[in-house]
């Protein structure tokens, strides 16, 4: 999804012999992505009575830019989005003066956006390393004006949202193979695989601060997608395999409960938590969150939605 024109938007490799597999109904399915996703944030914030966030201007959650080879690039309210025209996928944080601009001034920061693409890198390499899940593979990591930058090879695929409940259902056993596959990585000690702490989007609605990792005598932590939603699912529609697991910003060793099976249903993560539809798993991560916390802020996540 997209950014300003000034800065380097080419992964650091010279190649240039890889064949052009742009999707454009890839690229228009992660704007309507996008688009939901923030609406549900707002709809949260506006619901718990955070006071955080006034009305924001018309239309914020998306902006489409066209870089100068003209490729478009695709703007959320945290980071920017782009396939370039080799087929290799960009995913990075905002500059400051990118942030979104609430109508009483105040500037909206991203909650951890930098933490959370450097955890996500660090996933995808180790479950790579470690699994035979389809991941893509991480092509470059870098900061450049403030701004992080994460590298992917491009998947050709459709979400699993996209496909027809026949279809899905055919997929769906593979889905339970995955997440059979990423617990029986274990870990006795909570965050990803570099230490990083990257609490789950439903923990981002409230006023936190920091977190402890948290430890125990046995291997009792899984690993974790932790947002495991049909988006986040890319399915050859030919063959329904599976073609790769994305968004992996939320990944990690922690409780089996963060891993919640949005993948059941075809709407967003965000809107399913908002139905209450896992209520019970969504205040144990709250509370295991909330234990996390390093003392002096530990009375500031409440124990339950």
């Amino acid at each position: 999804m997209s950014t300003g024109t000034t800065v380097l938007l080419e992964p650091r490799s010279s190649d240039k012999t890889q064949p052009d597999t742009y999707s454009w109904r890839r690229l228009t399915s992660w704007v309507g992505t996008a688009v939901k996703a923030l609406a549900t944030h707002i709809a949260f914030l506006i619901r718990y009575d955070l006071n955080i966030l006034k009305p924001l201007p018309i239309n914020p959650a998306l902006d489409i830019a066209v870089s100068n080879d003209r490729v478009p690039e695709q703007k959320t309210a945290e980071k920017v989005y782009r396939i370039n025209d080799r087929g290799r996928v960009l995913k990075r944080s905002l500059r400051w003066d990118e942030y979104p601009v609430l109508s009483d001034g105040e500037t909206l920061v991203p909650f951890l956006v930098v933490e959370r693409l450097q955890n996500e890198a660090a996933c995808m390499t180790y479950i790579r390393e470690n699994t035979d899940i389809p991941v893509p593979k991480l092509l470059d990591t870098y900061k450049e004006n403030g701004s992080y930058y994460l590298w992917m090879e491009f998947i050709d695929g459709v979400e699993m949202s996209e496909l027809t409940g026949e279809e899905q259902s055919k997929v769906l056993p593979q889905v339970q193979e995955i997440i059979a596959t990423l617990q029986r990585l274990r870990s006795s000690r909570s965050g990803g695989p570099t230490g990083l702490l990257s609490p789950p989007s439903i923990v981002y609605f409230y006023h936190l601060s920091e977190w402890e990792q948290r430890s125990s005598p046995e291997e009792e932590f899984v690993f974790c997608h932790g947002d495991l939603s049909q988006n986040n699912i890319l399915v050859d529609p030919k063959t329904l395999k599976i073609a790769a697991i994305i968004d992996w910003e939320y990944g990690g060793f922690f409780p089996r409960e963060h891993e919640i099976p949005f993948y059941e249903s075809s709407e967003t993560s965000g809107h399913q938590v908002k139905d209450n539809k896992y209520k019970p798993a969504v205040d144990k991560i709250i509370d295991f969150w909330r234990q996390s916390q390093k003392p002096a802020s530990y009375e500031s996540i409440p124990t339950s939605l």
